[in-house]
């Protein structure tokens, strides 16, 4: 499904789940991954932005660098959107 943006050009809207499932994917590298996770934010960012990812670094670790930290984000995520 696209929708019109400014100037005409159509985006794509993607789900969490395909966004999450980028998250986890490990033949992406590790910076399209973190770029994956952030569009999950966007999708569902329950604190705001910048206040989701300092509560997922803090539940999940250092998800920037470390990729158990990263695998651990969006299962974090799932946990706060089923409440």
């Amino acid at each position: 499904m696209a929708r019109p943006a400014r100037g005409g050009a159509r985006l794509a809207v993607v789900s969490f789940a395909a966004h999450a499932r980028r998250v986890r994917d490990p033949g992406l590298p590790l910076r399209h991954r973190v770029s994956a996770l952030r569009s999950c934010v966007v999708v569902h960012g329950p604190f705001g932005h910048h206040g989701t990812l300092a509560f997922l670094e803090l539940e999940a670790g250092p998800f920037h660098r470390d990729e158990r930290a990263l695998l651990r984000a969006p299962a974090v995520l799932e946990d706060l959107r089923a409440r």
